[in-house]
C-alpha cells in the first residue's frame, strides 16, 4: 500500500522568485501584478498535475524572527521589500486560499521552519513530503521519503540530486552553509571559501568540530580564513538550522485541499485583470470540458468550435488538426480572432528551402489550430495576413518559410506585432538566447515539452504558451522605455536577416582547396621549426602539457600563470613570455601554428562542406539573439572571425566571390567606435579631429609625444592607435605594456599623457563605470540596456572583466545599433529604387552588397547616404566604399 504524500509549497520564496522573473505586468489601476500572476500560474499548474491528496502552501509571517535576536545582524544589509512586491502579498494568501489550499505562517518564524516543523510532523505519521521550492537550505530536510521540487526548474532533489547539486549530502548541508554563508541574508560564513571549497572540506571532514580539529591539515589559506571566521563559522551553521519544534496545530484531514471557490477565484481574476486565468475558470465550469475527445472521433466534440474536426484537450490546452482543404474555414477564424500567437516547427535549419513539419496557431491561450506547412502557407489561408495582430517566436525563420512557399516572393508579409524571443533578448540581453521554453518557464512557471518533440500536442502547448507570454513579455520592454528598439530595428532587422540567409554568398571551392594546401605546408614548416629550435625529440605543438615541459622545464621559463593541471600556456601567456631569450623565439611560433591551424579547420577545410549545391553559395545563420552588446554574429560558418590583417585571411576572403556579371560592393564605416566615443564623451579635441577629417591616430599621437602632426613617426602613430582602440575595451597599462612591448611605467605614462590630452575621455569612461556600479545597468544610444555584475566584487578578476565590459557595451553597443538602423532603412531604399542590388554579408562594421554591374556607382551614394545618415552623432559618420569582384580584391571609389 503506498505512503499518503503530504506536498509543501514554499509561497514566500515562490513570490519573491516570480516577482524578479516577471516584470512590468500591472492592471489597469497601476497596482503591480507580476509575482501574483506567477504564484497563480503556478498554484494552478501544480494542482492540474499533481493532484495532491494532502498539501500546505506556507508563507512568512514578517521580517523579525529568532533569528535577529540571535545575531542583530541577520538579514540586516537586505533593502525593505520594494512597494510593488509589499502590496502584493496581501493578494497571495487570498489567492492560494481561494484555491483551496490550507495557508500556515507563523510570527516569529520563517517559512522554512514552518515547513521542516511539518516535515517532521508528516514523517512521525508515515507519510512521504514533497516540498515545492527552490530554496537549497530546505535541501537539509531532504531524507527517507522526503525530497524539494523545484518548480520553476522542474528537477526534483532526493539524496543523490543535493550531493550532485551542491556537493554534500543533505545531513551535511548545515556545515555547507555555515562556511559558505548568504550575502542576501547577511549570514557571514567564512570570508574566501567559496562553494567548491566548502563542499570539499565538509565532504572530507562532516562536521565543523571535526574540520577544527584537523585544521593543521588545512592548506594554509583557507586555514587562516577558517581561524579568522571561527565564530562566525559556528553562528552561520546556527543560524541556517531550520527548526524542527515550531508550534502548529495541524490536524491531517485539514490538509486535505478543498474545492476551489469559483466565485472568490474569479472576483480575484477579474480584480487582478488575469484575462487568461479567467478565461481558463470559464472553460473548467461543469459542462465546459464536453469540448474533449479523441483526434480521429469526428462528431465527438459537443458545441466546440470547429464543427465536425476532432479536438483533444491536454495540458488545458484545446487543439484541433486542420489541413489544406480547410482553408476556406481556417481563413475565416483567423480574422475573426482578436489576437492570435504563431509558432512554427522546422526540422533542421535551412533558409533557402525551409522544411515545415507543424505550424501551430493560438486563438486564445488554450485554444490552437495545428496546421500542416500547406494549410498555413497557402496564399488563400489568410495566414500571412495575420502577422501585425500575431505574437511570431522567430520571425526570421518564419519570414524565410513564407518567402519559400510563394516562390521567394514574400515580400508583402507584414511584421508580427511582436517577436517574443527579441523582447526577451531586448530587456535582458545579458542572458543566454531565450526560448519559448524558457520564457514559458520564467514567466508562466510551466513547463513545455523539449524543443524537438514536434508532436501535435507539442506545437499546441507551445503556441498557446507563446500566446500567453506575449504580453507579458511586451509588458517589460514597453515598463522600460524599449518598444522603440525592438519595432522600429529588433523586428524589421530580423526580416532583413532572413533575406541575406536566403540569398547566401558564392564560395570559389578551389581557393580553398588551394588554400588548405598552403596552409598544410606552412603548418608542418612551422612544426619543423618548433621541433629544430626545441632539441626536444617528437613534440605535438598541439599538446598543452608537451609545450609547459618544454617552456617551463626543459628551458627553465617561469610560468606566468598556473591552472588545476598545470602551467597554463595559453595566448596570452605565450605573448608575455614571448621576448625571453630562453624561449628560443617558440611562443611566436606557436601562435603562429595556432592561427594557422584554425584558419585551415574552420574556414579551409570547412567552408566547402557548406556550399550548396543547387546555389553554390553558403548560407551562414545571424544571430540576433546572443551578444549582449546588441552586436550581430553568425554560425555556421562563423563570418566574424575570418582574420583580416594577415595575409591568410585574405585569402580566405578571397574565396567569396561574386556572381557573373554582379561586383561586390563593401561599405565600411570608418573608426565607427571612435567617432561615438567622442559623441559620448563630448571631448572637444577628439571631436574635432573628426570634424576636420583628420588622420585620428596621428592627432592623438601629436597630441600625447607633444610633437607636430607632420613629425608624427609610423610607431608612434602605432602607439597613439594602440591607446585610441585600447581604451574603449578598458584595456589598462599591463597589457598596453605587453602589446607595444614596452615597461609598464611607460605604458602608464601614456595613459596619462593620453587623458591628459582627451580630458572629457576621461571623465566620461569613469562616470560610465561609476554608473553603473550604482544603477547595475549600462545602455546605448539607442537606450538599449545591459545589466553587468561583478562590479563590487570583492575578487579582483571579477570586478576588472565588469568594468570592462560597462566601459565597452556603450560603446560597441551604439555602432551595433547603428549598422542596424542602417540595415533596415537600405532594405526599404533598395526595394524602392530599382537597383539590382541585395545585401549578403554583414560583419561588424561592414555591410556587403551583391550589385549588378554598372549599378555599383548609383548603389554607393545610396548605401552611403543611407549609412552615414543611420545616426546623429555630434561628429560625422563616415563610410569608405570598395568595389570588387573577390571580398579581399576590392578597389577603394568615390562617389
Amino acid at each position: 500500500m503506498s505512503r499518503p504524500t503530504l506536498y509543501l509549497v514554499d509561497a514566500s520564496g515562490h513570490v519573491h522568485r516570480a516577482f524578479h522573473a516577471i516584470r512590468g505586468l500591472r492592471n489597469s489601476r497601476g497596482m503591480a501584478t507580476n509575482a501574483l500572476y506567477g504564484l497563480a500560474t503556478m498554484l494552478r499548474k501544480f494542482q492540474k498535475e499533481r493532484k495532491p491528496e494532502f498539501v500546505a502552501v506556507v508563507f512568512d509571517a514578517g521580517r523579525e524572527t529568532f533569528r535577529n535576536e540571535m545575531f542583530a545582524g541577520y538579514k540586516a544589509n537586505r533593502p525593505p521589500a520594494p512597494d510593488d512586491l509589499v502590496v502584493q502579498f496581501p493578494y497571495a494568501r487570498r489567492i492560494a486560499a481561494a484555491l483551496g489550499f490550507r495557508v500556515f505562517e507563523v510570527p516569529g518564524f520563517e517559512a522554512d521552519d514552518v515547513i521542516a516543523t511539518l516535515t517532521r510532523w508528516a514523517c512521525e505519521r508515515g507519510m512521504d513530503v514533497v516540498i515545492e521550492s527552490g530554496d537549497k537550505d530546505l535541501f537539509q530536510l531532504v531524507g527517507e521519503g522526503v525530497v524539494v521540487h523545484d518548480p520553476m526548474r522542474d528537477v526534483t532533489y532526493d539524496r543523490e540530486g543535493v550531493v550532485g547539486k551542491i556537493g554534500v549530502p543533505p545531513e551535511r548541508v548545515r556545515e555547507y552553509l555555515a562556511l559558505v554563508g548568504d550575502s542576501s541574508d547577511n549570514v557571514p560564513g567564512v570570508r574566501g571559501i567559496g562553494e567548491k571549497g566548502a563542499a570539499e572540506l565538509i565532504a572530507r571532514y562532516g562536521t565543523l568540530e571535526a574540520l577544527y580539529e584537523h585544521l593543521e591539515e588545512v592548506a594554509p589559506r583557507k586555514r587562516e580564513a577558517l581561524e579568522t571566521c571561527r565564530h562566525e563559522a559556528f553562528l552561520s551553521r546556527d543560524l541556517v538550522t531550520l527548526k524542527r519544534d515550531v508550534p502548529l496545530d495541524v490536524e491531517v484531514e485539514a490538509l486535505r485541499p478543498r474545492e476551489p471557490d469559483r466565485a472568490g477565484v474569479l472576483a480575484l481574476w477579474t480584480e487582478l485583470e488575469f484575462r487568461s486565468l479567467v478565461d481558463e475558470m470559464r472553460l473548467d465550469q461543469p459542462g465546459a470540458q464536453a469540448a474533449e475527445s479523441v483526434v480521429g472521433a469526428p462528431g465527438a466534440e459537443t458545441g466546440a468550435r470547429g464543427g465536425d474536426h476532432a479536438v483533444e484537450t491536454r495540458q488545458g490546452v484545446r487543439f484541433e488538426e486542420v489541413s489544406a482543404g480547410d482553408a476556406a474555414r481556417v481563413s475565416r477564424r483567423l480574422r475573426e480572432a482578436e489576437r492570435l500567437a504563431v509558432v512554427m516547427e522546422f526540422r533542421g535549419r535551412d533558409p533557402v528551402r525551409p522544411d515545415v513539419v507543424a505550424v501551430g496557431v493560438a486563438l486564445s491561450g488554450d485554444e490552437v489550430l495545428v496546421m500542416d506547412a500547406g494549410a498555413a502557407l497557402a496564399p488563400d489561408a489568410g495566414f500571412a495576413e495575420v502577422l501585425p495582430r500575431a505574437c511570431v517566436p522567430d520571425y526570421k525563420q518564419v519570414w524565410q518559410a513564407v518567402r519559400a512557399a510563394r516562390g521567394g516572393r514574400g515580400d508583402e508579409v507584414p511584421l508580427p506585432a511582436v517577436d517574443p524571443l527579441l523582447a526577451a533578448y531586448v530587456v535582458h540581453p545579458e542572458r543566454e538566447s531565450p526560448t519559448i521554453g524558457a520564457l514559458s518557464l520564467q514567466l508562466l512557471g510551466e513547463s513545455l515539452p523539449p524543443a524537438t518533440d514536434t508532436s501535435c500536442e507539442a506545437v499546441a502547448r507551445r503556441a498557446a504558451a507563446a500566446w500567453r507570454v506575449a504580453p507579458l513579455i511586451e509588458a517589460q520592454v514597453r515598463g522600460a522605455g524599449l518598444w522603440g528598439l525592438l519595432s522600429d530595428i529588433e523586428i524589421p532587422l530580423s526580416r532583413v536577416l532572413g533575406d541575406m540567409e536566403t540569398t547566401g554568398v558564392r564560395v570559389d571551392r578551389e581557393v580553398l582547396v588551394r588554400l588548405s594546401r598552403e596552409l598544410t605546408q606552412e603548418i608542418q614548416r612551422l612544426e619543423a621549426d618548433i621541433v629544430r629550435r626545441s632539441d626536444y625529440g617528437p613534440f605535438n605543438p598541439n599538446s598543452p602539457k608537451q609545450l609547459a615541459d618544454l617552456l617551463f622545464g626543459k628551458l627553465g621559463i617561469q610560468p606566468p600563470r598556473k591552472t588545476k593541471t598545470g602551467p597554463s600556456t595559453d595566448s596570452a601567456v605565450l605573448e608575455q613570455i614571448a621576448d625571453d631569450p630562453r624561449a628560443l623565439g617558440i611562443p611566436r611560433l606557436i601562435l603562429q601554428y595556432r592561427s594557422l591551424t584554425k584558419l585551415k579547420s574552420t574556414y579551409a577545410d570547412a567552408l566547402g562542406g557548406l556550399i550548396r549545391p543547387e546555389t553554390g553559395r553558403i548560407h551562414t545563420s545571424y544571430n540576433q539573439t546572443v551578444a549582449a552588446t546588441g552586436r550581430l554574429s553568425s554560425s555556421d560558418p562563423n563570418l566574424q572571425n575570418i582574420p583580416v590583417r594577415t595575409p591568410e585571411g585574405l585569402k580566405v576572403r578571397g574565396a567569396f566571390v561574386s556572381d557573373d556579371g554582379y561586383e561586390f560592393l563593401s561599405a565600411d564605416y570608418s573608426q565607427i567606435e571612435l567617432r561615438v566615443l567622442a559623441h559620448l564623451s563630448g571631448d572637444e579635441a577628439l571631436s574635432e579631429a573628426f570634424r576636420q577629417g583628420a588622420d585620428i591616430h596621428a592627432r592623438t599621437a601629436a597630441r600625447v609625444f607633444r610633437v607636430p602632426e607632420e613629425a608624427v613617426t609610423p610607431d608612434r602613430r602605432r602607439f597613439a592607435k594602440t591607446i585610441n582602440f585600447g581604451l574603449l575595451y578598458g584595456m589598462g597599462a599591463f597589457r598596453l605594456a605587453r602589446d607595444l612591448r614596452i615597461e609598464q611605467a611607460e605604458a602608464q605614462r601614456f595613459i596619462a599623457d593620453y587623458f591628459a590630452a582627451f580630458p572629457r575621455v576621461k571623465e566620461y569612461l569613469e562616470g560610465v563605470v561609476e554608473a553603473a556600479r550604482r544603477e547595475g545597468v549600462v545602455q546605448t544610444i539607442t537606450g538599449r540596456r545591459r545589466a553587468i555584475e561583478g562590479l563590487n566584487d570583492r575578487n579582483h578578476n571579477v570586478r576588472s572583466a565588469a568594468e570592462r565590459m560597462a566601459l565597452n557595451t556603450p560603446i560597441q553597443g551604439s555602432a551595433a545599433d547603428i549598422i542596424k538602423v542602417a540595415m533596415v532603412r537600405l532594405r526599404e531604399r533598395l526595394r524602392a529604387s530599382g537597383l539590382d542590388a541585395r545585401m549578403v554579408l554583414q560583419v561588424h562594421d561592414e555591410l556587403v552588397l551583391e550589385v549588378r554591374e554598372g549599378q555599383t556607382t548609383e548603389a554607393g551614394r545610396l548605401v552611403k547616404e543611407v549609412m552615414e545618415g543611420a545616426w546623429v552623432l555630434d561628429v560625422p559618420l563616415v563610410v569608405d566604399l570598395k568595389v570588387g569582384r573577390r571580398w579581399s580584391e576590392m578597389t577603394a571609389i568615390k562617389t
